[in-house]
């Protein structure tokens, strides 16, 4: 895992979030930004930062590419044991 990074992957929808920021990241080009620290955290802000956009989605592809090559080195499609461990402690998986 990337330090400070968190994501959740389903379907055409993928959510990073990292420090302040909840990035929404969509199949079809609509990227959502949020910053949590805001009172009005409801309210998308990606038009308004667009270079924070394009550093989360840079680090969202690492982070997911960071588990391709795990499972490429380990030979199989079953996750690392360290990552099974993460899933659990995040309630993702019992």
């Amino acid at each position: 895992m990337i330090d400070g990074i968190h994501g959740l992957f389903t379907g055409d929808m993928k959510v990073l979030y990292r420090d302040s920021w909840k990035l929404f990241w969509r199949s079809d080009g609509r990227h959502q930004l949020f910053d949590l620290r805001d009172a009005s955290v409801g309210m998308d802000i990606a038009d308004m930062h667009p270079e924070i956009v394009v550093e989360l989605v840079g680090e969202l592809q690492d982070y997911i590419s960071s588990f391709e090559d795990k499972k490429m080195q380990s030979g199989s499609s079953e996750f690392i044991h360290d990552d099974m461990k993460a899933l659990r402690t995040l309630g993702y998986i019992e």
